[in-house]
């Protein structure tokens, strides 16, 4: 006889205070919320999402900034060192491919 695998209950922690999520739906609810925000939330707390550089490249990086990247001739004064190594490795790469 198979072994139901569902979780029941689940305990997470809301603005400090833990809280037991009993019922199936707010327990894949509250899983689904906590990935999102581990996973996708944080990026937006990268370099390129952060102004200037999200207003010039855009959500999807696409337009005239990534095609300068994507070419090699997109100036890359005023940025910081790791974002500024991170667009010349796209650049490079482009020319591997």
């Amino acid at each position: 006889m198979a072994r139901d695998r569902r979780l029941t209950s689940v305990q997470v922690d809301l603005v400090g205070t833990p809280v037991e999520v009993t019922t199936e739906d707010k327990v894949m609810t509250v899983i689904i919320l906590e990935v999102h925000n581990k996973h996708y939330v944080m990026a937006n707390g990268a370099p390129i999402s952060q102004v200037p550089l999200s207003q010039e490249f855009g959500h999807m990086s696409k337009g005239l900034a990534a095609d300068l990247v994507l070419a090699g001739t997109y100036d890359f004064t005023g940025e910081d060192r790791a974002m500024a190594d991170i667009l010349w490795e796209i650049t490079w790469t482009r020319f591997q491919v």
